[in-house]
């Protein structure tokens, strides 16, 4: 488990657009390896081990990663983003209609 608690809520990929660009590409960096040991992603950072932890938990602190629970001393991290907003389906009773030739659309008169 994690040293710090859970973020009541996930950042959306709106809000990562506001992080400064090098917190930007480390979190996307994490994303595209799905989960990332932190000797991997030392290396990518080029810092110490404790400069890197300390970077990981302010983005953890913020909710854009999640550190996966495990018992080594090289913890796994992976992005954590709030799940993204689908269109609306329409419901059955519109496809219906309009198989039926019925327009469900409001009108305007």
């Amino acid at each position: 488990m994690s040293d710090c608690p859970e973020p009541a809520s996930r950042p959306s990929m709106a809000e990562l657009l506001l992080l400064p660009e090098h917190d930007r590409n480390l979190v996307l960096w994490i994303q595209r390896q799905h989960r990332c040991p932190l000797d991997k992603i030392q290396v990518f950072l080029q810092q110490s081990r404790a400069t890197t932890l300390q970077h990981l938990r302010r983005l953890q602190d913020q909710g854009y990663l999640e550190a996966i629970p495990d018992t080594g001393n090289n913890p796994t991290y992976r992005a954590r983003f709030a799940p993204q907003q689908l269109p609306q389906q329409r419901s059955t009773l519109s496809w219906v209609l309009e198989d039926a030739g019925e327009d469900s659309s409001p009108s305007l008169d």
